[in-house]
Formats: structure tokens, C-alpha cells, sequence
């Protein structure tokens, strides 16, 4: 799924829900505290797929990691938070690291002096 398609569901998601609570943008946008034209240019930014570079860097985050962004009401928000998201992708780090906090010096075996 590439950018603009997550930024389109975004957008379908997020008109979606607030035409679904009866919210026209200028009420939003008095609720925000904020024009009503920031609340029709995040909405066209979304639909057009015209992200801010930080946007543009979680969604490209999200992706490498395998999972889609999308809105979900609050009530089930935390829910979604804690579904299993899979195991972790191992760093290098895990991959060389030996862990020797186990091994017991006693058995190792000196080497022959000659």
C-alpha cells in the first residue's frame, strides 16, 4: 500500500467520522479553536496525498515495519493499542550480541602452559 493510498483512507476516515457526528469543517474549526480553511486544507492535503515531509516519514516508518495507520474511535483505541503487533525486527546489535552473563568461568579450561 503506498503513501497516498494510506493518506486517502486517512482522509475517507477522518471526513467519514466527522460528517458522522454532524460536524460541518466551521464547527470543527471553531471546536479546534482554529479557521475553518486549516480544516479544509488538512482534509484536501490528505485526499491529494500532500503531506508534510514528518507525515510523510511516519508513514514511510509504518510501512517498513508492515502496518497502516488508520483512525479508530476512542472507546476502542486502547484496545487496538495493545492487539500483538507481531514479533520485533531484530537490530544488528541482537543479531552479534553474545550475551555472557550466564557462562561460569569455572568451566572453562585453561589452556596448557608450556
Amino acid at each position: 500500500m503506498d503513501m497516498d493510498d494510506v493518506a486517502y483512507g486517512l482522509y475517507q476516515d477522518f471526513r467519514k467520522a466527522r460528517m458522522a457526528r454532524g460536524l460541518q469543517q466551521e464547527a470543527l474549526a471553531r471546536d479546534l479553536g482554529v479557521a475553518q480553511p486549516r480544516i479544509a486544507e488538512l482534509e484536501a492535503r490528505l485526499r491529494d496525498g500532500k503531506l508534510t515531509k514528518q507525515m510523510q516519514l511516519f508513514l514511510r516508518a509504518a510501512a517498513a515495519m508492515g502496518l497502516v495507520p488508520v483512525l479508530v474511535p476512542a472507546e476502542v483505541a486502547e484496545a487496538t493499542r495493545t492487539t500483538d503487533l507481531g514479533p520485533m525486527v531484530r537490530s544488528t546489535w541482537d543479531e552479534v550480541f553474545v550475551d555472557l552473563a550466564g557462562d561460569d568461568e569455572d568451566e572453562v579450561e585453561a589452556a596448557p602452559t608450556p
